[in-house]
């Protein structure tokens, strides 16, 4: 919506009982309580939201390829299935796994058996909710936690929710060094590319 049209709408007042008061909140707390200041925030974040998504669909489409590629190659090497009937399959070859990975996946102390898998489990059901969205892992390399992160980046944005309040440039680096991750150029490009950071730049307050 241009300048002037904002102007004319004058929707200090009005817009906020078309989104709710609940949710126009927010954008009035980050404007000291100016109507029309917190009008143009919602605007603003509007525009950030379009090209946040704009974004995450080459991050995404990228991402599912390069684990197609991996997948493919990971199932290639596979061995054939069973002849006769199906074999029914368990989680035991996650929490014993197969030598020569036995040794990397597992370790002995105390005369017991440490399966990696179950201290994975565990740390990640006990961490579920402790994080952050954005893991403090930045410059690091992508991980896991990157990945989640960017997913529950993603529902935000799906979900019209405001990004007024987090750290939007944070989660375009996890995107950029991402996407280096799989190709290089592919992250040099996007990181020129991207319209977000000056979206970011034009933030109204």
């Amino acid at each position: 919506m241009t300048h002037s049209a904002s102007q004319a709408f004058r929707p200090a007042h009005a817009f906020e009982v078309h989104i709710s008061a609940a949710r126009f909140a927010p954008y009035l707390d980050q404007a000291d309580g100016d109507p029309d200041l917190a009008f143009e925030l919602y605007q603003w974040n509007g525009r950030l939201t379009g090209a946040v998504h704009e974004v995450l669909g080459f991050v995404e489409v990228a991402l599912r390829n390069a684990l197609d590629v991996r997948l493919r190659t990971w199932n290639a090497a596979q061995p054939p299935a069973p002849k006769h009937g199906v074999r029914e399959y368990t989680h035991d070859w996650l929490e014993v796994p197969a030598a020569p990975l036995y040794g990397l996946l597992t370790t002995v102390r105390h005369g017991r058996r440490h399966s990696t898998h179950s201290r994975a489990t565990k740390r990640a059901a006990e961490s579920r909710d402790a994080r952050e969205p954005r893991h403090p892992r930045f410059g690091r390399p992508v991980t896991h936690d990157d990945l989640v992160a960017n997913l529950m980046f993603r529902n935000r944005v799906a979900h019209h929710e405001p990004l007024i309040d987090l750290d939007v440039q944070a989660y375009h680096r996890t995107m950029v060094r991402l996407l280096r991750a799989i190709d290089p150029v592919l992250g040099d490009w996007f990181s020129g590319a991207s319209p977000v950071p000056g979206v970011l730049r034009s933030r109204p307050v």
